[in-house]
């Protein structure tokens, strides 16, 4: 099982009135992704994502998660928490 104590989340101006909306979908689809097992990070800081606001949020989402999704694999597999 993977653990996530804390989700993060800074985006660009402009996307305040869906911040919210944007957080629940990302960590609900980020769950749902196949992550590392045994390995402990203390943190994870994936390269910006260029986000286009014209995107449904599922669909913003699902970009985001996978992003990070892929920056704890290679984090993992680096042994650093950073990528």
């Amino acid at each position: 099982m993977t653990e996530i104590e804390r989700l993060a989340l800074t985006l660009p101006a402009g996307f305040a009135p869906r911040a919210a909306r944007l957080a629940r979908l990302t960590a609900r689809v980020l769950a749902a992704q196949p992550l590392p097992q045994g390995t402990v990070l203390p943190s994870v800081h994936p390269a910006p994502l260029r986000l286009d606001p014209r995107r449904s949020d599922a669909a913003l989402a699902g970009a985001i998660a996978r992003h990070i999704a892929a920056g704890i694999t290679q984090a993992a597999a680096d042994g650093s928490p950073s990528c």
